[in-house]
């Protein structure tokens, strides 16, 4: 669990999910196959759902699957540079890996542009190379 970000990046969710939104990530030890991506975001939906108040979300859960040379979220929202995986569910890819750090795309949301959270990647990324190195042992 990283420590809490303020998010301050956009005023999208504020509409919907109220002032002083919080953003924290949550990262798994069980590597799972980037095939279940859609899966998961359609869990996730469920989840958003089980919090709604009077139609508005109160939780918003973004998944995202971290790997050697890319970072990837998953998103019900479609556009043109996303790939569409099943029922409505689209994987972008948000980040590159590449001269030892995550290099942004012209479509990065601004938060993923911040060296905190890609820094926080960073990181992430290393200890998902240190269980690469331990799974292959």
């Amino acid at each position: 669990e990283s420590s809490v970000f303020d998010f301050t990046f956009t005023d999208y969710y504020v509409p919907e999910m109220g002032e002083d939104i919080k953003r924290y990530f949550l990262s798994f030890s069980k590597l799972v196959d980037p095939e279940t991506l859609a899966d998961i975001k359609i869990f996730t939906n469920s989840v958003e759902a089980q919090f709604m108040e009077e139609g508005k979300r109160k939780v918003n859960l973004d998944p995202g699957i971290i790997s050697v040379d890319r970072f990837i979220l998953a998103t019900t929202k479609n556009r043109g540079h996303r790939v569409p995986l099943r029922e409505g569910i689209y994987a972008e890819i948000t980040l590159i890996y590449m001269n030892k750090n995550f290099q942004e795309l012209p479509w990065t949301y601004a938060d993923f542009r911040s060296m905190e959270y890609r820094n926080l990647l960073k990181e992430l990324r290393r200890k998902y190379l240190l269980q690469l190195k331990e799974r292959h042992r």
